[in-house]
């Protein structure tokens, strides 16, 4: 028997999915009941064709590189609870603090070392 999935339905997850970088697609599927490999190919369609992760560019819009790095040092002292707490207030999610965080890292150093470096260019440079 095959099992239709609503479009509501599909993109509530592939949004947990997106927002939430540090659990596995297999995770999300087991906790839905749904097939790995259903929603593996879920996610796979949604970036062919979107070319981006879901609410990525939205975010960045908000979210100043001022207000970014004050949240961060707002934040930098609290317990985990108290961050998740902060930022389902201001609508944000935990894991962006945590990208914040380490964008501001990198952003502070004096002289990148080699492996920073190396890595930043292959991220750059395009694949054929």
């Amino acid at each position: 028997m095959i099992t239709e999935y609503s479009q509501e339905f599909k993109e509530s997850m592939l949004q947990k999915i997106f927002f939430n970088p540090d659990r596995s697609v297999v995770s999300f599927a087991r906790e839905a009941n749904v097939p790995g490999s259903t929603v593996a190919t879920w996610v796979r369609n949604y970036k062919k064709k979107n070319g981006k992760i879901m609410g990525q560019k939205k975010r960045k819009q908000l979210w100043s590189a001022e207000k970014m790095f004050e949240t961060v040092l707002l934040t930098a002292p609290m317990s985990e609870a108290e961050k998740s707490e902060y930022c389902r207030k201001q609508g944000i999610y935990p894991v962006q603090l945590k990208e914040w965080k380490e964008d501001c890292i990198a952003g502070c150093r004096n002289a990148p070392d080699k492996k920073y470096i190396k890595e930043a260019k292959e991220l750059d440079s395009p694949k054929f």
